[in-house]
């Protein structure tokens, strides 16, 4: 092994130790910080009333199942969002199991 073999290795252990140390810091500065949480005081207290829930109840729809299958009051298992005329956004888990036809 020669000289230089031997200079980059020792080189490469060095910036090795030096960057250990750096990641302990790093853990130790960030538990503190965790550590050092208090309470976050609240910016808004949300306040609902009859017209704002009606407001917001136009655009919130009941995906409902055409089978027998009871899951939560009539047949619904799964929500949405009405996004456009003809567009609703719901979660993938609701059409995941087939194809879906919009009647």
């Amino acid at each position: 092994m020669s000289f230089k073999y031997f200079v980059l290795i020792m080189i490469f252990r060095n910036l090795f130790l030096v960057l250990q140390i750096l990641l302990v810091l790093s853990i130790a500065v960030g538990l503190k910080d965790l550590n050092d949480v208090g309470r976050v005081k609240r910016l808004a207290t949300p306040t609902y009333t009859a017209q704002s829930v009606r407001n917001t109840g136009k655009y919130v729809v009941s995906i409902r199942s055409r089978t027998p299958y009871k899951y939560f009051g009539d047949n619904h298992y799964c929500g949405g969002c009405i996004i456009s005329p003809i567009f609703i956004l719901t979660a993938a888990k609701c059409v995941m199991r087939c194809c879906v036809e919009v009647a």
